[in-house]
């Protein structure tokens, strides 16, 4: 199957096969619900393509779903922001009874027993290579080896691991201005050479030009910021023919980079989303909200809450809802995905080795350095600075939000300032990354109007899920007028 590019990113003409085909009850989730199942209760639909299965002529919103899929940018806790559209949790099974009724079973879930993977480092490494090599040896032999390699740790695991003679693609982008600079190419580029695997780096930049989309997909369960993914993988598809994408899904949280956060109350549950800023102001809702589901997930878990290897499970499962676009896109254009990071085994093994081992990722810098893979220390220049959000924003501006509309949802004053602040241009920002400090009261006022413009931006990625199915709900039935009134 030939790729889309990414002019074909239209929902009418995705294969159905892919995209909207029925989904064929029971459907499950795995343990770390990297594809979510959504199912309407009201309409008793369910597939795992949630913008599908909302009733537009029966939109009610869940004011605490709401305010959650706000402040943390995706929905959580198995409740979107509709009433009616909820999806289910980590391995849990449904179906219908024999009058047609939704039906969710709890299965088998290996985090209850997740102290029990004991692989020492030498066998977690087995594994993966174990895993990656029985993949592949079944690749058809017209296909090739798609790896997104970062440079990180994970993606660079997996490629030390790649059995010889698998024919292989590896691609980067990069998030500075120059992207040929940006730490992660050069990174990437120096493993690849070191390996003999073939490289190539991918430019980005235009992303805002699938916002309309993404939602199309996902409706308003998750912010619209995964289109990166999607110009990424519609320019590897203008490279490869065919591909089956290798994925380190996660892989850096089970090795070690992950340092949970306390969670002393159920105020703290937020802290393990890491949301790193990609959401909204809650506090500019206008209706009211109780924590109702946040506080019920909190003491189904204050037992195990405690142990910091179960809050790194959680926070995975949390965001899975919203990290499963990793999967889910090179999927929609055509290709098969593969991670061995859906392992428990590898996963849990990884996660209960010893702290002195996990911390700063030791034992993985200690492989790469025995592999001759460690390559941060031979790269004397490198550029840290995040700028593809602004890249993105001054190629693709983005339409302003109807102020009209959302304002029966939120104080008008604050879809306003969205507006006001999100196309500014002019100022280099470095995203999430400090690369030094920078002292000074100019320079600090500088880096202040950039955060409106990131805060505005994160906000409206959040919001314009929102407007759109407000404007189908409307009838009106195009994307995004430009319209700010």
């Amino acid at each position: 199957m030939k790729w889309k590019t990414c002019e074909q990113w239209k929902l009418r003409n995705w294969p159905a096969g892919i995209c909207l085909m029925q989904d064929e009850l029971p459907l499950v989730t795995d343990w770390l619900n990297s594809k979510p199942v959504y199912y309407n209760v009201r309409t008793r639909k369910v597939g795992r393509v949630p913008a599908t299965l909302i009733d537009h002529e029966d939109l009610v919103f869940h004011s605490e779903g709401l305010a959650n899929y706000l402040a943390y940018g995706y929905s959580v806790f198995g409740q979107t922001p509709l009433e009616n559209l909820k999806f289910l949790a980590p391995c849990e099974r449904i179906s219908r009874d024999k009058d047609g009724e939704l039906v969710i079973e709890k299965m088998d879930d290996p985090v209850d027993r997740y102290e029990s993977y004991r692989d020492s480092e030498e066998e977690i490494v087995s594994r993966v290579s174990e895993a990656i090599e029985t993949r592949f040896a079944q690749l058809a032999f017209d296909e090739e080896l798609i790896l997104p390699l970062s440079g990180g740790f994970d993606s660079r695991l997996l490629a030390a691991l790649i059995p010889k003679g698998v024919p292989t693609r590896c691609f980067t982008y990069g998030l500075s201005e120059n992207q040929s600079e940006s730490f992660e190419v050069m990174r990437a580029k120096a493993v690849a050479d070191r390996l003999g695997l073939q490289w190539q780096r991918v430019e980005l930049g235009e992303y805002n030009k699938l916002i309309g989309e993404w939602i199309n997909r996902y409706g308003p369960v998750m912010h619209s910021h995964g289109m990166y993914q999607m110009e990424f993988y519609s320019k590897i598809g203008q490279l490869v023919d065919k591909g089956c994408v290798l994925s380190g899904f996660f892989g850096d949280v089970w090795a070690g980079s992950m340092i949970p956060p306390d969670v002393a109350t159920d105020q703290d549950v937020q802290k393990m989303s890491y949301s790193h800023g990609l959401n909204a102001d809650c506090s500019q809702l206008l209706m009211p909200w109780e924590s109702e589901l946040t506080r019920e997930y909190y003491f189904q878990n204050k037992g195990r809450i405690a142990d910091p290897r179960f809050r790194i499970i959680s926070s995975v499962r949390m965001k899975s809802t919203l990290i499963s676009y990793l999967l889910a896109v090179p999927e929609w254009l055509g290709s098969q995905v593969y991670t061995p990071f859906l392992s428990p085994e590898i996963c849990l093994s990884m996660l209960n080795l010893p702290e002195s081992r996990r911390r700063g990722r030791r034992w993985q810098v200690e492989y790469f350095q025995k592999k001759g893979l460690y390559v941060e220390q031979t790269i004397r220049k490198e550029n840290r600075w995040n700028d593809l959000n602004r890249i993105s924003l001054d190629r693709c501006p983005v339409e302003c939000l109807s102020v009209s509309l959302l304002s029966a949802l939120f104080q008008r004053e604050y879809i306003e300032w969205i507006n006001a602040n999100v196309n500014k241009s002019g100022w280099k920002y470095v995203g999430y990354r400090w690369p030094i400090p920078l002292p000074g009261a100019r320079i600090w006022k500088r880096l202040r109007r950039h955060d409106d413009q990131l805060k505005a931006y994160c906000a409206y990625l959040t919001i314009a899920p929102i407007q759109r199915i407000l404007e189908m709900k409307n009838g009106v039935n195009s994307y995004g007028r430009g319209n700010s009134n």
